[in-house]
């Protein structure tokens, strides 16, 4: 066989043998449009094999082999021609016709095996001198020319075609035995019919009576049902109480909407009215924007309704707010708060710290203590 290599397109003058040919495309992926289009394989059987290679930039002008693949008298042979038909179209703008598809042949007549690849299909040809899986095995032998891409390598292979107009298929006389065999076995009154008959009836009783047991059964007792549970074999919880994971949402009086939420709430004992809380978070809406307070632990004293933040808080807000402290104490009946450690942080004034931060929620003020500080920006607010 031999190997001509062409730029771009055919060259003039180039006589291909009448009759079908085989096409292959190679292309940068297995997306039309997206992945370019990189070369065309053309064989007419006859032992040449003409590559087209098309470079970065081109402008698949090709005209001869446009000619050549538009060719309505010429039979085209692909192997997944879904593709190679789809890629011209999209380059080439051709639709590259009449199409023989030997996948789609090996799927149809090769139905004693579920590979359907170029290389089994050609494995099956190379064996096919032992075994007869050609049409070799034929009484008539077949003796029109064979496309170089059915890769068989003496004569015509069970997936090309006999003629012009029909398909033609030659398997294996143990392969024709199976199909025969289970052919007989699924076929009309065989005793796989029969068992799918009684199946088909069988199988929806056994259901229906499964499911009026189950429904049925309780009412079946004619005596009281008692048991005896041993307390050693009962898991005891370590706490009186825990949550995993508490969400608590809902309005303030002015209508805003807030969620606060925690990763785990443990009250460690029953003696002690304190809940141990980690991982906590609020959120509140307000007209300009969501302020958000983040805090690693706290412990919460169910008679005395106070709140006691270990470690830091973070408090975000519009227009640049924040505000930075640590070791905050919340009375929750007289809607206070007073933190023990220092407080920073920054307001679209500037920025200010403090030794200490308290504030009373519901008179709605704030006061700095301790060596209050505040930077002005100039020209912040106008």
């Amino acid at each position: 066989m031999s190997v001509h290599f062409h730029e771009e397109d055919l060259p003039d003058g180039l006589q291909l043998q009448d009759g079908p040919i085989a096409v292959d495309t190679e292309a940068m992926g297995l997306l039309p449009g997206r992945d370019r289009l990189c070369l065309v394989q053309l064989s007419d059987g006859h032992g040449d094999e003409h590559l087209v290679r098309f470079s970065p930039g081109s402008d698949y002008a090709a005209p001869n082999l446009k000619a050549l693949l538009g060719d309505p008298n010429r039979v085209k042979i692909y192997h997944f021609a879904r593709f190679d038909i789809a890629i011209m179209r999209a380059y080439l703008n051709i639709m590259a016709a009449p199409v023989y598809c030997t996948r789609t042949a090996s799927r149809l007549v090769r139905t004693y095996t579920d590979r359907h690849s170029r290389p089994a299909m050609s494995a099956t040809c190379i064996a096919s001198r032992s075994n007869s899986t050609c049409a070799w095995s034929a009484r008539t032998a077949w003796t029109s020319p064979r496309p170089a891409s059915t890769s068989c390598p003496r004569g015509p292979c069970s997936i090309w075609p006999a003629g012009r107009n029909r398909t033609f298929s030659r398997m294996s006389e143990a392969a024709i035995r199976q199909h025969g065999a289970r052919r007989h076995w699924a076929e009309a009154g065989s005793r796989h019919d029969r068992l799918v008959r009684y199946a088909k009836i069988g199988l929806p009783v056994i259901a229906v009576l499964f499911i009026l047991v189950l429904v049925v059964a309780p009412f079946d007792q004619r005596g009281d049902v008692s048991f005896i549970l041993d307390k050693k074999e009962v898991d005891k919880a370590a706490e009186r109480m825990r949550i995993e994971t508490a969400r608590y949402s809902g309005e303030d009086n002015k209508g805003n909407q807030f969620e606060i939420t925690a990763r785990r709430a443990i009250q460690p004992s029953s003696d002690k009215p304190i809940v141990n809380i980690d991982g906590m978070m609020a959120r509140l809406g307000l007209a300009q924007g969501p302020v958000t307070i983040a805090a690693n632990q706290g412990r919460y004293d169910l008679d005395t309704h106070l709140v006691d933040i270990v470690g830091p808080v973070r408090v975000d807000g519009p227009d640049g707010y924040r505000l930075d402290t640590r070791d905050v104490g919340v009375d929750l009946r007289e809607r206070t708060m007073q933190s023990k450690g220092r407080a920073s942080g920054a307001m679209r004034l500037g920025q200010f710290e403090a030794g200490q931060l308290s504030a009373n929620l519901g008179e709605r003020t704030i006061v700095l203590s301790g060596g209050a500080r505040l930077k002005i920006v100039q020209g912040a607010v106008r």
